[in-house]
């Protein structure tokens, strides 16, 4: 699981494009639908404890499909 907390609009962006990046060159989705599902109770707990706003949302669903 990564984690990444931008900044800034611009680290925002950053992180994003390397998220991409790395997207494009593995080639393959690091978690099916099924394990993303199968991870939702620590998922849950991390957002409880961390207060990340977005943590419980897949980013490749989002923000890195386009």
């Amino acid at each position: 699981m990564f984690i990444t907390i931008p900044l800034s609009k611009v680290g925002f962006e950053e992180t994003v494009n390397l998220y991409k990046k790395i997207r494009g060159e593995v080639g393959l989705e690091p978690l099916t639908k099924e394990d993303w599902e199968n991870l939702r109770t620590i998922r849950e707990k991390n957002a409880e404890v961390l207060k990340i706003n977005g943590l419980l949302e897949n980013l490749r669903d989002t923000v890195l499909a386009a």
